[in-house]
Order: C-alpha cells, then sequence, then structure tokens
C-alpha cells in the first residue's frame, strides 16, 4: 500500500480535438489530481505540447513505432486502453499513487465543493480494491443558443424499480432502451495500486492473489458523461460507433455484449432498418434532448441534475498559452 493513500491519478486513452483534451486534463487538475497519465491514440503535436509543459502530465504519443516496439497495435480500442492501463500501473507505482483512476476524454467527475478526491479514497477499507463513480449522462440542450448549466440524467434506483421507471419517463423508448441511457451504466472506477499483480479491465480491476475484490459505490460523486451531442454530431458519432465503437455488436476475443449492449445494438439496428433516419432521431430526441415534457418526467422521479464544469475558466487557467 502507498505510504501517502491521498495520491490518486487518471489515465485516458485519447482521441478528440485539442480544446476537449484540455479541457479534460484542466478538470482533474482542478480536482487535485496528483498525476495524469494520458496516451494519445492520434497524434495532436498542439495537445502534446501544451501537456508536456505541466509537470505532473505524462503524455505518450501511440504513434506506429510506439505498438511496433510492443509487438503490434491492437485492434479494439477497448484493448489499447487496457495495455495502456497495465503500462500506467507501472508509472503509478514508480511515482507512488495509492489510487489509479481510469476514465474516457467524455467523463468527467463531478465533486461536490467541500469534498476531497484524495482524502474520500484514503478513508476507504483497506479491503476496497476498486471505487466506483457511478454515471450521469448529458442531455442536450433543445436551443442552440442556451449557456446555462449543462443538465443531466440519472438511472432510476433501486434497480427493481428502473425499468417501470424508464418507461414512465421515456414512454416510447424506456421499455427497450434499459435506464434511458446510450451509453455504459456500470460506471468508472479508481483502482487500489497494489505490488501484486493488477489485471485492469476498463470499468474495474481484477486482483488474481486477492480471495476478493470489494468494489464500494463513491457516494455523491457523479461521472458526467458527455456522450450525446446535437443530432448531427451525435448521428455522425452513431455511425462511428456503430462501425467500431460502443455500438458495434462484436468486442475484442469475438464475444457480443451479453447484457445491455446487445440489447441497444438490436434496437438500433432494428429502428434504422424499419423507420430510417427519422427513427433514429425520434430517439435521439425523447432520450438526449432537454425539452420541457422530459424535465417534467425527470423531475417527478428525481432523475436530472444541473453542473457547471466551467471548462473554459479551468482550460485558461491550467494552459494559458492555448488560444482556439
Amino acid at each position: 500500500m502507498s505510504l501517502e493513500p491521498h495520491r490518486w491519478a487518471v489515465v485516458s486513452t485519447i482521441k478528440a480535438p485539442t480544446k476537449d483534451i484540455l479541457n479534460f486534463a484542466a478538470h482533474y487538475l482542478s480536482l487535485g489530481a496528483t498525476h495524469l497519465y494520458l496516451f494519445l491514440d492520434f497524434p495532436d503535436p498542439e495537445a502534446q505540447g501544451h501537456l508536456g509543459k505541466h509537470p505532473t502530465i505524462q503524455v505518450t504519443n501511440t504513434a506506429p513505432d510506439y505498438w511496433q516496439a510492443r509487438g503490434r497495435r491492437p485492434q479494439t480500442v477497448e484493448r489499447r486502453q487496457i495495455e495502456n492501463i497495465k503500462t500506467t500501473i507501472e508509472f503509478a507505482r514508480r511515482d507512488d499513487i495509492a489510487w489509479l483512476g481510469h476514465f474516457d476524454h467524455d467523463e468527467f467527475l463531478h465533486v461536490p465543493s467541500h469534498a476531497n478526491v484524495g482524502m474520500r479514497l484514503a478513508r476507504l477499507d483497506d479491503d476496497v480494491m476498486c471505487a466506483r463513480a457511478l454515471p450521469v449522462e448529458y442531455l442536450v440542450p433543445d436551443d442552440p443558443a442556451y449557456t446555462g448549466p449543462d443538465q443531466f440524467k440519472r438511472l432510476a434506483t433501486p434497480f427493481a424499480r428502473r425499468h417501470q421507471i424508464s418507461m414512465r419517463a421515456y414512454p416510447e423508448f424506456g421499455a427497450k432502451v434499459s435506464g434511458g441511457f446510450l451509453s455504459h451504466q456500470i460506471g468508472k472506477s479508481f483502482l487500489r495500486v497494489v505490488p501484486e499483480l493488477m489485471a485492469p479491465r476498463i470499468h474495474f480491476c481484477d486482483y488474481p492473489t486477492h480471495n476478493d475484490t470489494k468494489i464500494k459505490t463513491l457516494a455523491h460523486l457523479d461521472l458526467a458523461h458527455y456522450h450525446t451531442d446535437a443530432w448531427d454530431k451525435f448521428y455522425q458519432k452513431y455511425q462511428e460507433r456503430r462501425a467500431s465503437g460502443s455500438y458495434r455488436k462484436v468486442i475484442s476475443g469475438g464475444k457480443t455484449y451479453e447484457t445491455e449492449r446487445k440489447s441497444l445494438h438490436d434496437i438500433l439496428e432494428e429502428l434504422e432498418q424499419s423507420e430510417g433516419v427519422a427513427g433514429l432521431k425520434r430517439l435521439h430526441r425523447e432520450l438526449c434532448v432537454v425539452t420541457p415534457d422530459l424535465v417534467a418526467r425527470l423531475d417527478q422521479y428525481d432523475l436530472d441534475h444541473l453542473y457547471n464544469f466551467n471548462f473554459d475558466a479551468k482550460r485558461a487557467q491550467y494552459f494559458p498559452q492555448f488560444s482556439i
């Protein structure tokens, strides 16, 4: 166990516009991360230049020669993420990091103003190996000129009532799309860094030498997931996700998703085949867009939340030389 249990870091495999990369880094620096370990999944010299000036950020450009030195480049992003987490575990041990969080560039931990991430993690019982933040999913403003706080929806609890509440909150698609979420529902975790063998996964980590991998959900720490976007961008991402991302049927190893993602793939495929783009657009509007009717239904079950991450201010603070 680390001599300084409050030290925590973040690892991410990133392919995104420069502004989004810097927003991600600035946000986690603002929360007090000891280190950021960022793997650029696509070359971005501008982002690398800004990130490299910060003493607590370690940037790895995963150019072809990077993967050639490791045998080959994993075909799927999930496998590349796992390989990058494995590499980072060694960095974390070197840097005396107690907890390592794995988040995507569109996932932002929301922490109440009175909370301290490092101290929350340090106070966990010694047998807790993974500390999980549950997701809330971004809702797109119906008015493009809207400039207020961002709105998010959360999953209904308890789990036994989720299906029933989803059908009421999302009258057309709630019975089919689990929780009304188009992204993952399981959340992401901080992994306890130990000297013994660690077998990381996307959302958790296995500890083969431990009898039980105890997972603790972090209360009041939400993982705000900017998975959705306005229709045009959403549809572009939808096509990419169907081809090689989170909406595809087959994942690494040739296995299919057996739970929510498999059913989501099938739902989207059937909807597109039967109704074309119009059906997808209707699904997007009910599940992803802030309308008065949706807000009223979410309010009824306490499923909506407003968060203001102040990305521009944070980016200006940590990367003042960047300009759009």
